[in-house]
């Protein structure tokens, strides 16, 4: 993941400061960087200890001349060189050339849920009164050419509830 404010929270609110945890008895690593190199070394090594990847968000990454990353090209030089299957949170960074899928957050459904609560405001609710609203996000999407690409077979039933795209 990116060394973002929102991926630091999002990983402080759910893990504190571990960035080892056994999640649904998976060990999970958790990385945030905002280097390039170090980013894609870890996408690309992976397969010496795990078996796939999942990226949260990378869009604030910079290259060492400190150029910005578009995202897009970044997912795409990790799944080039990845032996390892790479899923994502975000529905955004599955397709071709990209992430092959998972159970992913919306992002625009995260931007309505970000309008209900700027509307709040706007409309004079005190801040500090607005209450902590969780988005109505998650779905299974996945990329018929990432499946392919790294061999990956869904169950009938995740199938069943599956979005494919391409």
């Amino acid at each position: 993941m990116d060394d973002s404010t929102t991926m630091r929270n999002a990983v402080d609110d759910y893990f504190g400061d571990k960035r080892q945890a056994k999640l649904y008895g998976s060990q999970v690593d958790i990385l945030l960087t905002n280097d390039k190199d170090t980013w894609l070394s870890a996408a690309e090594t992976a397969y010496t200890k795990y078996d796939a990847v999942i990226i949260g968000t990378h869009h604030t990454i910079r290259d060492s001349e400190n150029n910005y990353v578009p995202p897009k090209e970044l997912i795409n030089q990790a799944y080039v060189s990845s032996p390892i299957p790479i899923f994502s949170f975000w529905d955004i960074s599955i397709g071709a050339q990209e992430a092959l899928g998972g159970f992913t957050i919306s992002a625009s459904q995260e931007g309505i849920t970000g309008a209900r609560l700027a509307s709040l405001i706007l409309n004079g609710v005190d801040p500090e009164r607005v209450p902590q609203i969780k988005s109505l996000s998650g779905h299974y999407v996945y990329s018929k050419s990432g499946m392919e690409h790294w061999n990956i077979k869904l169950s009938p039933l995740i199938a069943s509830q599956a979005n494919f795209i391409e």
